[in-house]
């Protein structure tokens, strides 16, 4: 799908807190029954969910990310929670989760994340493998919003798109206003192998790069504080 054609995308985020006890009960009841009664009409599907790691700053929780086909689709997704075909799945997901975080949310420009969504899976398949990421949450320093996003997509996504790299730019995406806190951007990162997030754990990053010129220095000027999870997708997950 090209560029233009995911302007109208929206993404439905929510972070879900469950008890240790209840975090794989809660997993169930999202892939049997709450993912496949989402796609029981058009305009919205479920595409992205990923578990919390052990040392996450929030464990366990599950994220899950819904894409809407615009405003419409999103109305009545919204409907078909409150009173419509989805509220009795919606209250069974309430009656495990400890607390769920919702933003509503769209991409950003250099965002390379693109939804089909007449071609995404209505039902789940087990693909038997789980993908690794770095789930950033970045708000931006008062009045920078524009500036991070025109930065992020001129200088970052260089650095880190480079032919066979193993550490790439999945999605980014920012908070609309009245979807949450604004501004405030979602910068969800692959990591290909375990040996990639190793290193990039233990990298130790030299005084230099905090000079001017270099991305660590300017970024800090647009924002100096986020919150990172490290996510594993479930195997069941549309979008791996």
């Amino acid at each position: 799908m090209t560029r233009s054609g995911q302007d109208s995308v929206l993404f439905v985020h929510e972070i879900h807190s469950v008890h240790g006890d209840t975090g794989e009960a809660f997993e169930r009841l999202l892939c049997d029954r709450w993912y496949p009664a989402v796609a029981r009409e058009d305009g919205a599907r479920l595409v992205w969910c990923v578990r919390s790691m052990p040392g996450a700053i929030g464990y366990p929780e599950l994220i899950t990310l819904t894409a809407v086909a615009g405003a419409t689709a999103l109305e009545g997704l919204m409907t078909r929670v409150r009173s419509g075909d989805l509220h009795d799945d919606y209250a069974a997901l309430d009656d495990i989760r400890v607390k769920v975080t919702t933003r509503l949310m769209k991409p950003l420009n250099f965002s390379p994340l693109a939804i089909d969504l007449a071609a995404m899976p209505t039902t789940p398949v087990d693909r038997g493998r789980s993908e690794m990421y770095i789930h950033d949450t970045v708000p931006p320093c008062p009045g920078m919003q524009r500036r991070y996003e025109t930065a992020m997509g001129d200088f970052y996504m260089k650095t880190i798109e480079v032919e066979g790299m193993v550490i790439r730019n999945w999605a980014g995406l920012e908070t609309i206003a009245g979807g949450g806190t604004v501004p405030e951007n979602l910068m969800i990162t692959h990591i290909g192998t375990a040996k990639a997030g190793a290193d990039l754990l233990m990298m130790d990053i030299p005084r230099s790069a905090f000079e001017p010129g270099q991305w660590m220095y300017e970024a800090l000027q647009l924002r100096d504080t986020w919150t990172s999870r490290l996510v594993r997708t479930v195997p069941w997950s549309p979008i791996d």
